[in-house]
């Protein structure tokens, strides 16, 4: 799928200072830089378009590819969201072009992790204070290593999204539990490249953040 539509996004470096109290400290030493975009609604879709080169309108094009992704694919993600019920729930959120909107058409996690890395075929990291994981394509097997793009999510201030930037090498969150049971088996060596990685972040995490998917941000 090609992605570049016009001009590139527009996303601001904030350094790390403004934000970085809002993700777990033992993750803090790895953040290299976060990337600001506008709080109109729109943000995790604009972190989005924005990783992808898109314009700056791209998080149109982002809500479009996404919502086409679950419709063409309805039987794997009525077993991945649980349900028709929450599979109508999250095309509802995405189905939306008005410039601002409100909290109903907000992007939510973990449930568009699964849709961004399946869509897109890249590897997806969600960071918070309350969660973390890493999400994987469903279907298609992996590229070459070195062909692997990653993007990290950042969940800031209870109601916004940054684009992270990590340093080489840095802890990855564990696989979102459900990507390990309803992939496709020709998706399955996605996380051997990280496999180290993910066990470094358990043994600094411990206790302290969840990395299931199966709770509520709210």
């Amino acid at each position: 799928m090609s992605v570049q539509r016009g001009r590139v996004s527009q996303s601001r470096s904030v350094g790390v200072e403004k934000y970085i109290a809002e993700f777990p400290p033992f993750l803090t030493p790895f953040i290299s830089n976060i990337y600001d975009v506008p709080g109109d609604g729109h943000c995790g879709f604009r972190v989005v378009a924005s990783f992808l080169g898109m314009s700056n309108n791209g998080w149109r094009d982002v809500r479009t590819d996404l919502l086409a992704e679950i419709e063409q694919h309805p039987d794997e993600y009525n077993l991945v969201f649980y349900g028709l019920a929450h599979v109508q729930e999250v095309k509802r959120i995405l189905n939306c072009q008005s410039s601002t909107v409100g909290k109903e058409h907000w992007m939510s996690m973990p449930d568009m992790g699964f849709v961004i890395a399946s869509c897109y075929k890249i590897v997806v990291i969600h960071i918070s204070k309350h969660q973390c994981l890493t999400f994987f394509p469903l279907r298609d097997p992996p590229p070459p290593v070195s062909a692997h793009r990653i993007l990290s999510i950042g969940y800031v201030n209870g109601c916004h999204f940054v684009g992270l930037e990590f340093t080489t090498d840095s802890p990855l969150p564990p696989a979102a539990r459900t990507w390990d049971r309803f992939r496709l088996d020709m998706a399955s060596s996605w996380v051997t490249p990280y496999i180290e990685r993910i066990d470094r972040f358990r043994a600094l995490a411990g206790t302290d953040v969840a990395v299931a998917d199966v709770i509520d941000l709210e």
